[in-house]
């Protein structure tokens, strides 16, 4: 998934949170106070609404900090910063040289902000942290030539080992659209130790591929 696909999903579920927050803010006001160390329940700060208590109007002060930690002041800030962050790594430019092994040099978009492989860490971070999945921005990886049942790592073929399966893995600040089949897992991590000893890229996708998925 690139940088044009996952930004505006994130702005979407960034906006869904503000929406529903905002909602509760104007219900029941937007800073909440856990009562202090002799309270019982969450009231709004102002006194003039309350929020939540707990059984027979008791509530330890560890879950009424909680839930006032959580107050749709305190969200709604939070929202925001998440979208400066989106907005900040959302701008790519041209290309970043990629060093992907069986390949002499590939152009590739890069985030203008921290230089590296688009779509970078924080904006994958962000993905996570609004409930869209490494399954969901990675479920693109797979190519068509392993669908074709083609397993070439550049340097030869590699064959499926006794269980169908072959070990696939992908710098993600090299070429995340080709991954590199290996015919073992220890082969797989003896290369990923070598990449980062000679790049210091330390950002992976792995996957354990079965011949079912090529069928």
């Amino acid at each position: 998934m690139t940088s044009d696909d996952l930004v505006p999903r994130i702005l979407a579920a960034i906006e869904a949170v503000e929406a529903l927050v905002e909602q509760v803010a104007e219900e029941v006001g937007a800073e909440w106070s856990d009562g202090g160390e002799l309270g019982n329940s969450v009231w709004t700060k102002d006194g003039s609404g309350y929020v939540a208590a707990g059984p027979y109007d008791y509530m330890s002060r560890e879950l009424r900090q909680h839930i006032a930690h959580h107050d749709p002041a305190s969200v709604l800030r939070r929202c925001e910063v998440d979208r400066r962050t989106v907005e900040r790594h959302s701008t790519i430019t041209d290309a970043v040289f990629s060093t992907s092994p069986g390949k002499p040099g590939v152009w590739l978009p890069k985030c203008f902000y921290c230089n590296r492989r688009a779509p970078c860490d924080d904006l994958r971070d962000m993905a996570d942290r609004y409930g869209i999945t490494e399954e969901e921005h990675d479920e693109d990886i797979v190519p068509a030539i392993l669908s074709a049942g083609q397993f070439s790592n550049g340097q030869g073929t590699v064959e499926l080992d006794a269980d169908g399966r072959l070990f696939l893995l992908v710098c993600r600040e090299c070429d995340v659209d080709e991954p590199i089949p290996f015919s073992s897992a220890e082969e797989r991590g003896k290369w990923a130790a070598g990449h980062r000893d000679a790049t210091g890229h330390d950002s992976w996708w792995s996957h354990d591929h079965t011949s079912k998925e090529t069928t």
